[in-house]
């Protein structure tokens, strides 16, 4: 896409990008250059194309990025940060005893907390990657053996993340993917 392609792409998806040589929006997953796997673990979810927050925060965020992204409830944010999640995983090492976890995402409720693990786990299972959710209502000690038979990815309310710090369930050694949905 030339210049004013994207321009008028991103307008008409009413998408507002700030800051420096922003990569380019995709229109289609393929697009994203994701693997076979991931794109069979997308096509069962029906995905067929990307919505407009993924459309510029793919790219972004698989380029190594740091972004806020700003989308209505249920515009796709979370496949946003899962799916570059997922790839940034497959390319680091595997993760020795009691090291991970890789990804860390914070959600302000066990609601959300739990929604994110649920929809994270639909990608992250073709590809044997471990994920643990931590938040208020489930039993410590369990979330406590859980994190340190390890895990690449932590979804959790920052009061239990700190409680598993805290009990030295989990160090922050290797975490370099970090997520804080609903922010504001």
């Amino acid at each position: 896409m030339s210049e004013p392609e994207i321009a008028e792409y991103q307008r008409s998806l009413a998408i507002r990008v700030s800051g420096f040589d922003a990569p380019r929006p995709v229109k289609t997953f393929e697009d994203c250059g994701f693997s076979p796997e991931l794109m069979c673990a997308i096509a069962k979810q029906a995905y067929e194309k990307p919505t407009a927050i993924q459309c510029q925060a793919l790219p972004i965020v698989l380029s190594g990025r740091d972004i806020i992204g700003i989308a209505k409830t249920g515009s796709g944010k979370t496949a946003s940060f899962v799916l570059p999640l997922i790839v940034h995983i497959m390319d680091q090492p595997e993760l020795e005893k009691e090291e991970g976890p890789i990804g860390v995402i914070c959600a302000p409720t066990r609601e959300l907390a739990h929604q994110i693990y649920l929809e994270m786990k639909k990608f992250a299972k073709s590809y044997g990657i471990r994920a643990s959710a931590v938040y208020g209502g489930m039993s410590k000690l369990d979330r406590f053996k859980e994190l340190k038979a390890g895990c690449e990815i932590v979804v959790a309310t920052p009061g239990r993340l700190i409680d598993m710090r805290k009990m030295k369930a989990l160090t922050m050694k290797r975490a370099t993917y970090l997520v804080l949905d609903e922010a504001d």
